[in-house]
Formats: structure tokens, sequence, C-alpha cells
């Protein structure tokens, strides 16, 4: 079967308001690793857990998405030197194997899926 696209619907997407999709799985699309990484995880939390540095940056967008979707999440924040950029929470979430499903980096988004 052949799709007829008008011109008008392509220069004008549906408003957002109608779309039925949540911010988490948006976020969860964005961020998944393929599911063969899963087993280098920690067990999965009950709750939606977002790990990065105590600053903006690379989370700041999740960190906006998920309070705009109401989303309730921990907020598990890496406090730094600023002087030397080190943090020892960092090193300590590496060491542990906190960080293993995204090969020891942040941002890292951790859902119960």
């Amino acid at each position: 079967l052949e799709t007829k696209t008008s011109q008008q619907e392509l220069k004008h997407p549906p408003p957002i308001s109608t779309m039925k999709i949540s911010i988490t799985s948006i976020l969860v699309a964005l961020i998944s690793l393929p599911t063969n990484s899963i087993a280098l995880a920690s067990p999965s939390p009950t709750k939606t857990q977002l790990k990065y540095f105590d600053l903006r940056g690379a989370a700041e967008t999740c960190r906006i998405l998920l309070a705009l979707g109401g989303e309730d999440y921990n907020d598990v924040r890496y406090s730094f030197d600023p002087t030397t950029f080190k943090s020892a929470d960092f090193e300590n979430a590496k060491s542990s194997g906190d960080l293993k499903l995204n090969l020891n980096r942040a941002p890292l988004l951790v859902t119960s899926n």
C-alpha cells in the first residue's frame, strides 16, 4: 500500500500534546545499551536513577525532562574538587561496579526495566 503525505502534513507535525509518549520512554530509548551489556549491571533499582557529577552538563537535559514529566527518580550526584576536577565519589562508584553498564562513564540512567 502506498501512503501519500501532503506537503502541509510535512510542514506542520501534530502538536506535542496529542502525542502519547512518556518522558521516561524517550530517555530510556536515548540512553539504552544493547541487551548483552545488561549482564554487567548491578541489580536494577526499583526507582529510576540518574548518575552524574554535581553540576550541569550532559545530564542536565535528562534532569529537565524528568522534572517536566513529573517522574520520581533518584538524582545521584558525584561531588568533585573544582580545582583538580577529581572525584573520589566517582572513582568509588567505578571501582564498585556501579557504572559498568556504561563502561565506567557518566551520565548513566538506570531504570527498573
